[in-house]
Parts: structure tokens; sequence; C-alpha cells
């Protein structure tokens, strides 16, 4: 269960709060390279992994289903 602001989870990820921001409100869709990096953050298993890859939606939503 991952509880954190959206600046914290920002600078985990090396992105600005403004760009995660974006993502989250349906601005931006998650780029591979980002769900690599927040598998590797947030520790996901293979199957949460698969569910960000295949996921028509962007990462707020889908973070909040993983956690």
């Amino acid at each position: 269960d991952y509880s954190e602001v959206l600046g914290t989870m920002a600078k985990k990820l090396g992105i600005s709060p403004a760009y995660l921001s974006a993502i989250e409100n349906n601005g931006r869709e998650i780029p591979n390279d980002m769900i690599a990096k927040i598998a590797q953050v947030y520790n996901l298993d293979d199957s949460q992994i698969k569910e960000l890859e295949e996921a028509d939606i962007t990462l707020g939503t889908t973070l909040k289903v993983l956690c």
C-alpha cells in the first residue's frame, strides 16, 4: 500500500510534480520508461507491471488500482 503525496512520488520517479499531475489527471499517457521506473521504485510484481503495460488509462488511475 503506497500512500504518499504527489511531490514525494514525483521525486522518487525523477520527474516534476507538474508532469506527474498531468499524467494523473489524464493529461498524458504513461511513457514506457516510466513504467520500468515505477516497477523498480515500488517493487511491483509481474502482474502489476503487466497491468501497467496493458493499461489504456493513465498513471493516476492505474496506480490507485495497484495500491
